[in-house]
């Protein structure tokens, strides 16, 4: 078979730091060392918008939830899905989905929500209940159960898919739930203690001893992930394969004073850097970590790695063409400060605005990587504010972002 098969895995709240054994110590996840070994790890990878639903809209749809005006897949707005069996490939779609403008209280995911997915299983996927959840399959809305533990029956739906016979190209997406945290708490043990936790620089003294708690149980989770994944993995050949990991977004880990419902929809980088792992044919085994990437930047980037024209309306840029990272988030709802916000990284210059501005920040990734001197603060910077405020205004003009910037 030609080298035209696709699997993207999506590791919901992986931080961006999981990928360099250095950072995330001591956590071990030797089945996704064992892909980036085999691929390229692409260390400037941002989320279009870091919360689940707007982000995992642009990754399937190659374009931004705010031009879409939504963070739901609405009918008739091509996708990953329609897209690639129109061009001939089986498709199959495991895991959360979180997309239906019309969500089912049972979570059931009818296939007029969920276009170009031939093979579905999984629901929408709230809450996240990994030993007490249930899916569906297919058309079928009476629920399956998913215990003992979710993330393994989405890997064994997974192989399912893939060892299925089949004359044609396939694609599928997998989405792993954990690290982001579960309402079934009390069944998940604990792999670490409080005392092998190292935080980052950027937890504050009050909130310590929390984030510490929150490191265990966010590693432990990590670390059932990773072991699905030497599942899945050893059922892919990446010589006819092309694999991609990332993640729906990060988790801020309490980090900047930030409270445990305030752990993503932020543009720190704990909640929008996220890891983003290609594999496959072709596909050299390194770091890229000069070039920036989004999720909006997937779809396109995958098509042009297997021969698939992309549409016109799609708005990411191709791999390995990069640009600045242009981001943001919608719903005000847990968000920064309680607003709208947008975005932009260039190189490792990271500018933010909130709706009104009463937020507004401006940081050098190279010498403060972990945020902890706002540059837009100190009139020396102003040059490079008044540049970045320039270019991400131009950056919305040029997508149509109905987006207001404050006026300065």
């Amino acid at each position: 078979m030609a080298a035209d098969n696709l699997v993207v895995i999506v590791v919901d709240q992986l931080s961006h730091w999981a990928t360099d054994p250095a950072q995330r110590a001591p956590l071990d996840l030797p089945n996704l060392d064992a892909l980036a070994a085999q691929g390229t790890t692409f260390t400037r990878a941002y989320a279009t918008s870091p919360v689940c639903s707007e982000n995992r809209l642009a990754l399937l749809t190659g374009q931004y939830p705010f031009t879409l005006g939504t963070n739901t897949l609405h009918p008739g707005v091509g996708s990953m899905g329609t897209m690639l069996e129109a061009a001939g490939w089986d498709t199959g779609y495991i895991g959360k989905w979180h997309l239906s403008p019309s969500a089912s209280p049972s979570g059931f995911v009818a296939s007029a929500d969920r276009p170009g997915w031939r093979y579905f299983a999984g629901s929408e996927g709230v809450p996240h209940k990994y030993v007490t959840g249930f899916a569906f399959k297919q058309d079928d809305p009476t629920p399956v159960s998913t215990s003992p533990w979710e993330p393994t029956w989405n890997t064994t739906e997974a192989v399912r898919f893939l060892q299925a016979p089949r004359s044609k190209p396939f694609a599928l997406v997998v989405n792993y739930g954990p690290p982001h945290p579960t309402v079934d708490t009390n069944f998940i043990p604990n792999t670490f203690t409080p005392k092998q936790i190292i935080l980052r620089p950027n937890v504050e003294d009050r909130d310590k001893a929390a984030a510490k708690q929150r490191y265990v149980k966010y590693m432990s989770l990590a670390v059932t992930t990773d072991t699905e994944l030497g599942v899945l993995l050893s059922e892919i050949d990446l010589a006819t394969t092309f694999v991609l990991l990332t993640a729906d977004h990060g988790d801020m880990l309490m980090s900047h004073g930030l409270g445990t419902n305030q752990q993503k929809r932020r543009p720190w980088e704990e909640a929008a850097h996220i890891p983003l792992i290609l594999a496959g044919p072709g596909i050299a085994a390194g770091v890229q970590d000069s070039g920036m990437m989004s999720t909006v930047d997937i779809l396109p980037s995958m098509f042009h790695l297997l021969g698939v024209t992309v549409p016109a309306e799609v708005e990411g840029s191709p791999w390995p063409y990069f640009s600045p990272v242009y981001f943001g988030h919608d719903d005000p709802d847990k968000s920064w400060g309680g607003e709208r916000w947008r975005g932009l990284v260039d190189g490792y210059c990271k500018y933010a605005v909130s709706e009104s501005g009463a937020l507004e920040t401006l940081f050098d990734l190279v010498s403060d990587p972990y945020e902890l001197t706002n540059l837009a603060l100190n009139p020396v910077y102003a040059p490079t504010l008044n540049s970045m405020r320039a270019a991400v205004q131009a950056r919305a003009h040029t997508l149509g972002d109905p987006f207001v910037f404050p006026t300065h």
